[in-house]
């Protein structure tokens, strides 16, 4: 199976640009679905923090199909963002294989 392509992050509006008044929103990046791919989460990392996230959220599924699992993994607990644990990230820690 081939790994989910990268989405296309799209600039939020500024906080204080709506009409509702919000003045201090806080801008968030969520992403998943990396299954080992290192090219994609450093594009995806890149582009939500161009994009002015001030907080990043993994929702899973870091390991599997691609080449560089450790490596993914590696570059998440460097920058602390935190990770739901996805079926894939499941599998592989009840077997211990990275």
């Amino acid at each position: 199976m081939v790994p989910s392509p990268v989405v296309q992050a799209r600039a939020l509006p500024r906080a204080g640009d709506s009409a509702n008044g919000l003045r201090d929103a806080m801008r968030i990046g969520i992403f998943g679905d990396i299954h080992g791919n290192i090219d994609a989460l450093r594009a995806i990392i890149g582009s939500l923090q161009d994009c002015g996230a001030e907080r990043l959220y993994c929702t899973g599924d870091v390991v599997g199909y691609g080449a560089a699992p450790g490596e993914c993994i590696d570059l998440l607990r460097d920058l602390r963002i935190p990770c739901a644990q996805g079926n894939h990230d499941q599998a592989v820690s009840a077997t211990g294989a990275v």
